[in-house]
């Protein structure tokens, strides 16, 4: 929750010096990638896309896929990932290797016609 009010007074005081002018949702973006590799001990959790019914996310060093209709996780909860079926979650490296993964589970899901 201070991450979260930090993050909030930070974005406030740079809309602000902005003659009031909106941030827009890039530059949060970017300015976040930013604070979470000055800051080590700064667990930011970053939507990077959606694909084929899933969020992206970015978090730990890891790329997150939950499936859109589990909808709030908490990320930094093991044992809540755990409880997650393996065809709604997808854990990577890279945002190919998550997509990749994605395609695998949604193709598996599709039945051929006449069966």
């Amino acid at each position: 929750m201070v991450q979260a009010r930090f993050l909030a007074d930070i974005m406030t005081e740079i809309n602000g010096r902005n003659s009031g002018a909106k941030t827009s949702r890039a530059a949060e973006l970017r300015f976040l990638r930013i604070l979470s590799y000055v800051h080590d001990d700064f667990s930011l959790a970053l939507l990077v896309d959606g694909y084929r019914s899933f969020n992206l996310v970015r978090y730990g060093g890891r790329i997150f896929g939950l499936r859109q209709t589990l909808g709030p996780v908490s990320l930094c909860d093991s044992e809540s990932l755990r409880n997650i079926a393996p065809e709604d979650l997808v854990i990577g490296d890279s945002l190919s290797e998550v997509r990749a993964r994605i395609d695998l589970i949604e193709l598996g899901r599709v039945t051929p016609a006449g069966k």
